[in-house]
């Protein structure tokens, strides 16, 4: 479930001098204090007009984190908003105790009614899960809030620990790159000077970009960026940066095969992208496994179970296994009405078995339908063709939210038999800022992908 966090901004940002500060609406919608909680016996005083404003406030709230979640159940009936059972099913499943569902007074006419007061207490609660159980674009706000809470329960956790709190020290680095770092990490060179790189390879003023990165003691750097050895260049600064070694090389193209700056179209745009996409994944992968494990009350087999895997992809990987293998699956509905996992289907709940292939949002089209392929030839060898296989992988990933990308001809060979077989690689999507495409997954998605995936599984 997507979940943007920007609708909640009235609310996040919501200061109103003390826990106990009941917050009214004030001036565009703005969250304001009306003065303080004082307990049942502020009940005895409370007039219809201050019930009003209290359910006015309610309301608000609730028509944020349905456009936070992207919930259907919303409406406006009479000039007043309504509010389905269904919405609010979601939304307690969502946020748990902290939501506090009979506060609002939600009954049959889906009408707030209940005119308690909201206190900034509350407001905290109720806003601090909606984050912790989010999942969606990288906000920063959103994950120090999931540090800081997955830190504070570490905090109480008894000697198992050491492993569990290394990985979490690794996300919070990664967390501050992301915000700090990544948007800069490959920028424009001010001192290029395409004229005088004509008569003088000084790489201060021939290079049009600049690689900036932190050295062992996080100070800021910066270097010309090399086109020639660019992959190796931003690897070997990033594994000090962060201290664990990324596969830029081997993984970049997503065809199995090492690349070489030589093989890269737009290097700055596809190291950053994969960088991107390596970082993110493995913040919300740890993350995401932690809040699981906490919540199924599994922290210390989880804590136990991590080896001292070298690579972020690696350490990557080893958590998404052990949230695959030891954890339930979480059954929230989607919006076409059916859990999440079986789309479409709201007489079936979430599967509480082990899927064919694991992947997750962070990953390239390519390589997700490729997991995809793998698992189906494991469980049949006699597959050979992607008509074999196209509509079980379609219905496992369509709709599904992915980084797309499209397959790019690089050549071909003649095989054994001598026929001609075409070679790929695998480039984002770009949209029209440069950025790459990340959205839900179309049937023609997949066929423009499935034929050029199934030959490199093959092929290599």
């Amino acid at each position: 479930m997507s979940f943007d966090v920007t609708a909640l901004n009235p609310f996040r940002n919501a200061s109103l001098g003390g826990e106990n500060a009941i917050a009214n609406l004030g001036e565009g919608d703005k969250i304001v204090k009306k003065n303080d909680y004082h307990g049942a016996l502020g009940k005895i005083f409370r007039s219809g007009a201050t019930k009003a404003a209290n359910n006015a406030v309610r309301t608000e709230l609730l028509r944020s984190l349905g456009n936070a979640f992207g919930l259907s159940g919303m409406s406006e009936a009479g000039g007043k908003t309504v509010f389905s059972g269904a919405f609010m099913d979601k939304l307690e499943r969502l946020l748990g105790p902290a939501f506090k569902r009979d506060d609002f007074g939600v009954g049959a006419d889906g009408v707030v009614k209940s005119g308690k007061p909201l206190t900034q207490r509350r407001i905290s609660a109720i806003v601090k899960q909606a984050q912790l159980v989010s999942q969606g674009a990288f906000d920063y706000g959103v994950y120090t809030t999931k540090l800081a809470h997955a830190n504070e329960v570490l905090a109480k956790l008894p000697g198992f620990k050491e492993e569990l709190k290394d990985r979490l020290a690794l996300a919070g680095k990664l967390v501050e790159f992301l915000h700090n770092d990544l948007e800069t990490m490959i920028d424009n060179n001010l001192e290029y000077d395409p004229e005088y790189a004509k008569i003088d390879d000084n790489p201060r003023f021939s290079r049009e970009f600049v690689f900036n990165y932190r050295d062992e003691k996080g100070r800021q750097q910066s270097e010309p960026f090399d086109p020639d050895r660019c992959i190796e260049q931003v690897r070997s600064r990033l594994q000090t940066q962060f201290g664990v070694p990324m596969h830029i090389c081997e993984n970049i193209l997503g065809t199995g095969r090492n690349a070489k700056p030589s093989d890269l179209t737009n290097p700055r745009e596809q190291i950053t992208a994969y960088v991107r996409k390596a970082v993110t994944n493995y913040v919300e992968t740890a993350l995401g496994t932690f809040f699981a494990a906490e919540k199924a009350g599994k922290l210390e087999d989880f804590s136990r179970s991590l080896g001292h895997d070298i690579c972020l992809e690696a350490k990557t990987e080893s958590l998404a296994n052990y949230r695959l293998m030891n954890l339930p699956l979480e059954n929230v509905e989607q919006e076409d009405g059916g859990p999440e996992g079986v789309p479409g289907n709201p007489q079936v709940a979430a599967p509480a078995v082990i899927p064919v292939a694991t992947h997750d949002k962070d990953q390239a089209l390519d390589q997700c339908i490729g997991r995809e392929i793998t698992a189906l030839v494991a469980e049949d060898p006699d597959i050979e063709r992607w008509d074999q296989v196209a509509d079980r992988v379609k219905a496992n990933l369509v709709g599904s939210i992915r980084p797309i990308d499209v397959p790019v001809k690089t050549g071909e060979f003649e095989d054994d038999d001598g026929n001609k077989v075409p070679t790929y690689k695998f480039e984002p999507l770009l949209d029209n800022e440069g950025r790459p495409v990340v959205r839900e997954i179309t049937a023609e998605d997949i066929d423009r992908l499935g034929e050029a995936v199934m030959s490199t599984i093959f092929n290599g």
